[in-house]
């Protein structure tokens, strides 16, 4: 790129942005080294305290600077529009000021959504094209505003997390179908029109950030550079930062590409084909790293990065494998006691759940493979896979214990990373931790030990794969944090702890509780769920109290007296039904409240309240449809739900009814006229 003097700024015709100039004594945070285009549309300042989200140019002539619009309407770095009419700038040096006779207008808006639908930003096409602005809305002001938030002179948003473009279709695709990586937003949309799955991500070339490596661990991709500098360079830079997450990783220049930056839209209008991108990608080579890559892999530079930058390179709202128990990219541990606890049985359910997506006791999943390893034996493994309606599963892959014997753990673990990554696996169960990381007699209460096995689990996490440890309870039921059995270092290096218990007194062997800890809010402390052994789900139930309640409900009901004469007292029947005076009386109202308890007696001395529960019509119809019969009489229709026989006081003749009894006094339907009694006479010549 060539800049003429006239260009760049002087203390005469400072930057439009800042005011510096290239005059400015360096090292005060003062000097501009930017310039102007030569149509005057464009400003490139050299202070990034300016550029907001406006795109940097490497000129290759100096500094880096950032671009900003100088036309009618708003600069992409957020900070308003840099109109000529605004103090400090000035018409092109050209002589031809484009930038007051070349009007802009918007020509398209790509909405960027998280996974619930909820709109979090819009990036802005515009005419004449230049830099692409993006906007927010901001729900205290009512309207749209020009930033990504975290800017307290615009609106009271927080800085808002860049995300993958349709990153909601991606995560709903199938994990086993090709991403393919375009350079903008319209390309994408045009492979998407042509039945490929397809992304970018805001702000152009080499705005790449880390974290998108997170929405797309574990799949097959297909980078599409632009035909120019940038766009290459930014298709190395994706690949570079893919490496660790992605199944596969290939770059594919297209060929006959229109040159200053021709792209994938570029060669599908020239002629080509869906098909032919298809093959082409098929046949394209593995990416490997250049060789400066691999250097500054090995080199394991440190990055530190700022709270801000955090911010906006994490999505607002925690991504769920399955919330709110599994968080995408954390280590959660999961523990009960041997034998008993269930453990296996609850996260063979959820893998089940997950595998298709399919909500987990009421709460929402994301569709991936799961990679299991066990310490069980082939037999127990088989039975428990077939309570989860595991069995014949082809994306739940399993390592058993006894098929890694003698392999050490941290190569274990590299093993099951690999495997996540090759078949798009997000969710990695190991059944026990201990047991896999070969932890014996007292080493799991060696603080170091526990450190030392979970460190690689951590490192698998890191790279955005839900992880959940299982271990073992202690004997004693202590709080949820120190549950497990062993050093406190293992809940100190997890994100989360779930404690899965027996409840308390009596309850349904069906029954557990889930004693919960951790660093997200959506966790809850307590909730109580049980299992359908018929349909091998779980359901959350609510509350320790509010089991108390529904099973002292179901006790009192049953201990209940079925006549008014037979009514009993609250303390006798809280004593029957052996349940709690509290929830007894919170089980009697609730069973007033549906009809199933009568109380009598006015509750005071001599007459103090009484309950009894009358038969139900639900208990009467179920009772009388084991009774259904085939009956002769009339025109010999197969009759309704007959009663018990009932003597009859006197003689009844019915024109036309529907309710007849033969001599027994059995009911029965008939539709013509018939006499019903009690006793026939012999010489009444009916019958």
């Amino acid at each position: 790129m060539t800049v003429a003097n006239t260009q760049r700024y002087t203390a005469q015709n400072p930057c439009p942005i800042c005011a510096g100039h290239k005059n400015m004594p360096a090292g005060k945070g003062i000097r501009c080294t930017g310039f102007l285009s030569e149509d005057g549309l464009y400003a490139r300042c050299s202070r990034e305290q300016y550029a907001g989200s406006a795109e940097s140019e490497d000129t290759g002539i100096g500094p880096a600077a950032w671009v900003h619009w100088l036309g009618k309407g708003v600069c992409r770095c957020g900070n308003g529009s840099h109109g000529l009419s605004s103090p400090g700038h000035r018409p092109s040096t050209t002589g031809t000021n484009k930038a007051d006779t070349v009007p802009s207008h918007i020509v398209a808006t790509y909405d960027y959504r998280n996974l619930d639908g909820e709109l979090l930003y819009q990036v802005i096409r515009k005419e004449p094209k230049g830099p692409f602005p993006q906007r927010h809305p901001c729900p205290d002001k009512g309207e749209d505003v020009w930033n990504l938030g975290g800017d307290a002179t615009k609106c009271s948003c927080p800085i808002i997390g860049r995300i993958l473009y349709r990153w909601r279709e991606l995560m709903d695709a199938d994990p086993n179908t090709t991403v393919f990586i375009a350079e903008g937003e319209k390309d994408a949309n045009r492979l998407w029109d042509s039945g490929l799955v397809a992304t970018n991500n805001s702000g152009g070339a080499k705005k790449w950030e880390a974290h998108y490596g997170d929405q797309l661990a574990g799949r097959d991709v297909v980078v599409l550079p632009d035909n120019d500098q940038p766009g290459h360079d930014h298709g190395q830079q994706v690949a570079q930062m893919l490496q660790s997450k992605a199944r596969s990783i290939k770059v594919l220049n297209l060929p006959n590409l229109p040159p200053n930056g021709g792209d994938v839209s570029d060669w599908l209008d020239k002629g080509g084909t869906v098909d032919e991108l298809l093959r082409l990608a098929k046949n394209a080579e593995e990416w490997v790293p250049t060789d400066a890559g691999r250097v500054a892999n090995e080199a394991h530079t440190l990055i530190f990065r700022t709270a801000a930058d955090i911010a906006a390179s994490t999505p607002v709202d925690t991504l769920y494998i399955a919330k709110p128990w599994v968080p995408e990219g954390a280590l959660v541990e999961f523990s009960g006691k041997i034998k008993q606890g269930g453990k296996t049985t609850w996260m063979m359910a959820m893998s089940r759940k997950v595998l298709d997506g399919l909500p987990f006791m009421g709460e929402p999943t994301i569709k991936t493979p799961v990679v299991y390893l066990t310490e069980q034996n082939r037999a127990s493994l088989r039975a428990a896979l077939g309570r989860a309606d595991l069995l014949n599963r082809e994306d739940f892959y399993i390592l058993a214990y006894k098929d890694a014997h003698g392999t050490s753990w941290p190569d274990v673990v590299e093993a099951a990373a690999e495997k996540c990554k090759e078949v798009g696996a997000r969710l990695l169960v190991v059944d026990t931790v201990p047991q896999w990381a070969g932890l014996q007699g007292t080493s799991e209460n060696d603080s170091g030990a526990a450190l030392e096995a979970l460190a690689p689990l951590q490192v698998v996490a890191g790279d955005g794969i839900g992880v959940v440890c299982i271990r073992h309870d202690g004997k004693s039921d202590r709080n949820v944090g120190d549950s497990g059995r062993g050093s406190s270092a293992w809940g100190g290096g997890v994100d989360s702890i779930i404690s899965i218990r027996r409840p308390e007194g009596n309850s349904s062997p069906t029954t557990r509780v889930l004693h919960c800890i951790g660093r997200f809010d959506e966790l809850p402390e307590k909730l109580v769920i049980d299992l359908d052994t018929v349909t091998g789900e779980y359901r959350a139930v609510g509350s320790e109290t509010e089991l108390a309640v529904i099973d002292a409900v179901e006790a009192v009901k049953a201990n209940a007296p079925g006549t008014e004469d037979e009514a009993m007292t609250e303390a006798d029947l809280f004593k029957d039904a052996d349940v709690k005076r509290t929830t007894g009386r919170e089980a009697i109202l609730e069973l007033l409240r549906q009809g199933g308890l009568r109380v009598v007696g006015a509750g005071k001395k001599g007459d103090a309240k009484r309950y009894w529960a009358p038969e139900s019509d639900e208990t009467k119809n179920a009772e009388e449809a084991e009774k259904l019969i085939l009956s002769p009489i009339g025109n010999g229709v197969a009759t309704e739900p007959i009663l018990e026989p009932q003597p009859l006081q006197e003689t009844v003749v019915s024109k036309g009814s529907q309710d007849v009894a033969d001599s027994s006094g059995i009911h029965s339907v008939a539709t013509p006229t018939l006499i019903a009694t009690e006793t026939i006479p012999e010489d009444s010549g009916r019958f």
